[in-house]
């Protein structure tokens, strides 16, 4: 796999200062690890590679002893400095080289012999987070965070991507907790509401959202971003609220996943 158009940056050396977009990093990290669903990130070290082209962004990849805990999304802002977007916590990293190859083994694409190929990646939001492949002549699109297959030919791709762009709305600014939830996760498929004509959840600015979670009632989440072709169905399980009134959701997707409210509503709906 070729990796030469999105560089790692990795932790600076013992000879450099660090920039100012690792201070940063290590900033976050240190907020977020003084809570005990991230505190595995205390020591963990921070791989900061480029997120792909158009997307002025980065992500960082949270390792301690060489086992990854987590991950984030970093953005450019307008003004300088940097944005954190979406985070994650566990070993399913966003773009987890490791995933990406045993994906392509067990859908038989690699052969036997272990075919060479090229993987490039592709973000635009958290539910167009794709990895593009190349295997001799042929392209292939893996989602980021579960490396599942996504059922494009080039023709359907190309229609799909047309559907995206990278969002030029830039995260709230991230602060310290006010508070931190993370409940039981559940199957949000034993109930179909988006099939069935149900209405959807009003989160309203996300308290609504909080309230439910807060009383252990499941929230599910949907989101079709190519359009009719890929539907995530995901269960929301938590939340951090900032003190700066900066609300992300933890959605359960190959581990938990916190993303933005303000992206969720723009990206996505909501049931009960």
């Amino acid at each position: 796999m070729t990796s030469a158009l999105f560089p790692a940056g990795g932790q600076a050396s013992a000879a450099q200062a660090p920039s100012g977009l690792e201070l940063q990093v290590q900033a976050w990290q240190r907020m977020l690890a003084a809570q005990d669903a991230f505190k595995d990130w205390a020591q963990a070290d921070a791989d900061i590679q480029a997120l792909g082209p158009g997307t002025h962004g980065w992500m960082a990849v949270l390792k301690t002893d060489g086992r990854t805990v987590g991950y984030m999304v970093i953005h450019a802002a307008e003004e300088g400095g940097y944005r954190l977007g979406e985070y994650g916590v566990g070993p399913n990293a966003l773009f987890d080289p490791a995933s990406l190859k045993k994906s392509l083994e067990e859908n038989g694409l690699l052969g036997t012999k272990g075919t060479p190929y090229t993987a490039d990646k592709l973000y635009f939001h958290p539910f167009a987070a794709v990895w593009e492949v190349r295997i001799g002549s042929d392209l292939y699109w893996l989602d980021a965070k579960t490396a599942e297959l996504l059922p494009f030919d080039r023709s359907g791709w190309e229609k799909s991507r047309a559907l995206l762009s990278v969002s030029k709305e830039e995260p709230e600014p991230f602060s310290e907790s006010v508070s931190l939830h993370v409940g039981k996760t559940f199957d949000p498929y034993d109930k179909l509401p988006w099939m069935t004509g149900e209405p959807t959840f009003d989160a309203g600015n996300g308290e609504k959202a909080q309230t439910r979670l807060r009383g252990g009632l499941h929230l599910r989440y949907v989101s079709e971003p190519y359009g009719q072709d890929v539907l995530y169905a995901l269960p929301v399980i938590g939340f951090r609220q900032g003190k700066n009134g900066r609300l992300d959701l933890a959605l359960d997707m190959a581990g938990l996943r916190f993303v933005p409210f303000r992206e969720l509503a723009r990206l996505g709906r909501f049931y009960a």
